[in-house]
């Protein structure tokens, strides 16, 4: 077995369970990886939730592999209570270009801020070379959302502080990945040298919104200038009020170009 960290040689073609198929390695070597780097378990509020993780493989066998991970626990911080690994191998069936098992998540004390547990490969057998890149899990806790909320066309206002994003436009709301998401296409610093176009998420976390982190990779001194959760301050919402939604989030926490401070955007139904 072999562990490698840069992978030079090899041509993945797609990833789903149904349509998988690898390209080639190392001149026809065994690699075993995650087929993610980063999944997110949701945890519905006080009751649980699942995720099925996949591993690949480039060859064919005609023998069911076996392979190992482990909890990368010194990079870990979701509490060992709300999720359950039943095992910490998977098998690759024979003839089979992949396997997986699953990670189920239990609402013991899961907040809607996401935590992080952190897999690492360990062992595929001694003729496999095994992928140093490692799986990110979020776990967090969710509530259900109905399909139509948050969802159609807002007037966004940036209020306060530096103007992060433009205001008195329109924008278009969708889900996001997953339901409890929203998503909308906005300029980040707008009236900037450096402006841009991104995707701006919101996390609906239990009646809590949770801005996902903007960075464009732009500095006035020192670490990057960015937009992220507001942490304790973030604002909250109630699905049975679709009309105005403010969203806290903080501003520069590394102070790069200034103090770091909580502003907000206004959504508003048209």
């Amino acid at each position: 077995m072999k562990r490698i960290i840069y992978i030079l040689s090899l041509i993945l073609i797609v990833t789903s369970c149904d349509d998988f198929s690898p390209g080639t390695f190392d001149g026809g070597q065994t690699l075993v990886y995650f087929n993610d780097t980063s999944a997110n378990l949701d945890v519905i509020v006080d009751a649980t939730g699942t995720l099925e993780v996949q591993i690949n493989t480039t060859t064919l066998s005609n023998t069911d592999r076996t392979v190992t991970f482990q909890i990368v626990e010194e990079d870990t911080n979701a509490d060992a209570e709300n999720y359950v690994i039943s095992s910490f191998s998977a098998t690759i069936p024979a003839g089979e270009y992949f396997g997986s098992f699953v990670v189920e998540g239990v609402d013991n004390s899961v907040e809607p801020e996401p935590k992080l547990l952190l897999l690492e490969l360990v062992d595929a057998g001694d003729d496999a070379v095994i992928s140093a890149a490692t799986l990110e899990i979020s776990i967090k806790q969710v509530c259900p959302i109905p399909d139509d909320f948050m969802v159609g066309l807002y007037t966004l206002d940036d209020t306060g502080g530096f103007p992060n994003f433009n205001s008195g436009i329109e924008v278009d709301l969708r889900v996001g990945e997953v339901s409890t998401q929203r998503q909308f296409d906005a300029t980040f610093l707008p009236t900037t040298g450096v402006a841009t176009d991104v995707v701006v998420t919101i996390d609906l976390a239990c009646n809590t919104f949770i801005l996902q982190e903007i960075d464009i990779n732009v500095q006035c001194s020192g670490p990057p200038y960015l937009v992220t959760s507001a942490g304790n301050d973030n604002s909250g919402y109630s699905i049975d009020s679709d009309v105005v939604h403010v969203i806290n989030y903080l501003q520069d926490p590394e102070a790069s170009c200034g103090d770091a401070s909580i502003q907000n955007i206004t959504l508003t139904k048209l």
